[in-house]
């Protein structure tokens, strides 16, 4: 084996083309003696395997290595040698070390971890797996199982690691599909406690149009007769779309790829990093009522067509004003109307 220093380089070999690497990517971490694989083109072997003989640089003339590729002053590679593999096993490789190789940086698509540090190296199995499925070589992949299953007999292993994968993201799919098609189009009721009740819950609930029956055997003679209650809602003000005494809808939504959802009073935008669901104007009881809480009114609000204007009352929704005092003024102004957002993260 002839060792390195006995090469008789190139010039694109020697060490005056060096330059000043004035760009950061995947390429800024290899240096000499990384191993890493670039993307060939090539359906027998989608990827090669290299050992780096210096860190990248910039060329200061055109160069052309010994395998006669060639690149033009300025563009930014990396010298090393080629990889073989041994008794074409694709896991055991040995080092080329009289053929030097020039790659360009943007061929570089990742770090190949070695069990050795020698010029016979062998790879992690699942590693080379890993990089082909990447790659989108699925006719290499097949070849690449087969050889697996010679060497370890794991085949059928790999193909049902594989089908378990495969079904679980089906049932997944299933499972999402089926929970939109219950949301979609399916608009829910406001409801909660009578603005004139003591007790009852004082949350506001958006109740679904198909309600199921509580248990058959739930007593129907309750003691004292006493239970609470739960009314629709309805808007006590007029605003773009709805009018006073309009009942009010409601809808359950499903926000994609969040973990905390928040309502911001006083504001219509979110935090930085935060995604906006949607602003509008904060509602609340009449301050004469009974206690129930905050909520957040889209700015384009809708109604039950065929319940308009009914004066039913139940769930009061009155838009809240804020009052100085406690409160300071400035920022805030004295019986200011105040919005309110949904964000998430």
């Amino acid at each position: 084996m002839v060792k390195e220093s006995e090469h008789n380089d190139s010039d694109a070999d020697s060490d005056n083309d060096e330059g000043v690497d004035d760009e950061t990517n995947i390429c800024d971490f290899v240096s000499k003696g990384t191993i890493f694989a670039v993307k060939a083109d090539d359906t027998d072997c989608p990827y090669y395997i290299l050992r780096a003989r210096k860190d990248p640089i910039i060329l200061r003339k055109t160069a052309t290595d010994k395998w006669g590729a060639s690149y033009h002053q300025g563009n930014k590679v990396i010298h090393g040698y080629y990889f073989n593999t041994i008794d074409n096993n694709p896991f055991k490789l040995k080092l080329l070390k009289r053929i030097p190789a020039i790659v360009p940086h943007f061929q570089l698509y990742t770090f190949v971890q070695s069990t050795s540090f020698t010029d016979n190296i062998q790879i992690v199995e699942m590693f080379t797996i890993g990089l082909v499925v990447i790659l989108g070589n699925i006719s290499f992949l097949s070849g690449l199982l087969n050889e697996k299953r010679l060497l370890l007999d794991q085949q059928d292993v790999i193909h049902q690691e594989l089908q378990t994968i495969r079904n679980r993201m089906t049932q997944l799919e299933n499972e999402n599909s089926a929970m939109k098609k219950q949301l979609q189009n399916k608009p829910g009721l406001v409801a909660g406690k009578h603005y004139n009740e003591k007790g009852s819950g004082v949350t506001t609930l958006c109740l679904p149009h198909d309600p199921e029956p509580a248990p058959l055997d739930f007593p129907s003679n309750l003691h004292g007769g006493i239970y609470a209650r739960i009314w629709g809602s309805e808007y006590q003000f007029s605003f773009r779309n709805v009018a006073i005494n309009d009942d009010v809808p409601c809808a359950v939504c499903q926000v994609n790829q969040a973990s905390t959802c928040l309502m911001m009073p006083a504001k219509t935008t979110c935090p930085v990093g935060w995604h906006k669901q949607y602003s509008g104007v904060f509602l609340g009881a009449w301050s004469d009522e009974y206690s129930s809480e905050y909520i957040c009114m889209d700015e384009n609000p809708e109604f039950f067509e065929g319940t308009r204007t009914h004066d039913d009352n139940g769930r009061t929704l009155y838009p809240v004003r804020a009052r100085c005092g406690s409160l300071p003024c400035p920022p805030y102004t004295d019986y200011q109307y105040i919005s309110c957002v949904v964000c998430s993260l």
